[in-house]
C-alpha cells in the first residue's frame, strides 16, 4: 500500500510502514495546543509564498545588524526571503510541535547567507576570543529549550549576550564573520 503526502506543493510517496509512524506523530502533535493546526495564521505567506512570521525573526535581525556593522545595507525581509529560498521543510515540520517554529533560522542558513554576501564564517569557542573593536559575530544563545528559548544575536551590537535568558543562558554557537578576499 502506498500513501501520498501533500505538503506545500510537494508530493512524496511513503510506504505503509512509514505511514503508520507519520500518523502516530501527527496524532501526538494534535494533542499539542501549540501546534500549527490550532494556529494556522502562523503559516500565512506573502504573494511570493514566503512565510511572513519569519521576516522579522531573530535570524534575519541578527544578520541585518552584523551586515550593518560591516556597511552592507540589507533589510530583514530580504534576508528572510534569501533564507527561505533555500527551503522551508524543516520549519514547516517543526510547526507540528509549535507554531512559532516557523521563525527558526538554522545555523547552516546563517552560514550560507554570510557566504552569499562575501563573508566566511568561522566558529569561535568563547566570547572572550572576540575583539569588540574589530570583530563581528553571529551568536546563538539558548535558555530553557522546553520553553523554546533560543535566539540569534549580533556581537558587539547586542548587549547582555551572556545573560540574554538570565542565569540559564548558554552560548551554543559563535560565528565570526571574516571578509573573503
Amino acid at each position: 500500500m502506498v500513501f501520498v503526502l501533500y505538503c506545500r506543493g510537494y508530493f512524496s510517496v511513503i510506504t505503509s510502514m512509514r505511514r503508520s509512524k507519520i500518523l502516530l506523530i501527527a496524532s501526538l502533535c494534535l494533542l499539542n495546543f501549540g501546534c500549527v493546526f490550532f494556529h494556522p495564521e502562523s503559516l500565512k505567506t506573502d504573494t511570493d509564498g514566503y512565510y511572513i512570521k519569519h521576516f522579522h525573526s531573530c535570524g534575519p535581525r541578527a544578520l541585518k545588524k552584523a551586515f550593518n556593522e560591516l556597511n552592507v545595507r540589507v533589510t530583514e525581509k530580504e534576508l528572510s526571503k534569501q533564507i527561505q529560498s533555500s527551503g522551508n521543510l524543516t520549519r514547516v515540520l517543526l510547526t507540528l510541535i509549535h507554531h512559532d517554529t516557523i521563525r527558526v533560522t538554522l545555523p547552516s542558513e546563517i552560514k550560507s547567507v554570510c557566504l552569499d554576501y562575501g563573508y566566511e564564517v568561522s566558529s569561535v569557542k568563547s566570547l572572550e576570543e572576540l575583539d569588540p573593536e574589530k570583530d563581528i559575530a553571529i551568536i546563538l544563545v539558548s535558555g530553557n529549550i522546553l520553553k523554546g528559548e533560543t535566539h540569534w544575536l549580533c556581537f558587539p551590537t547586542d548587549k547582555y549576550i551572556k545573560n540574554y535568558f538570565g542565569k540559564n543562558t548558554k552560548i551554543s554557537k559563535i560565528y565570526l564573520l571574516e571578509k573573503i578576499n
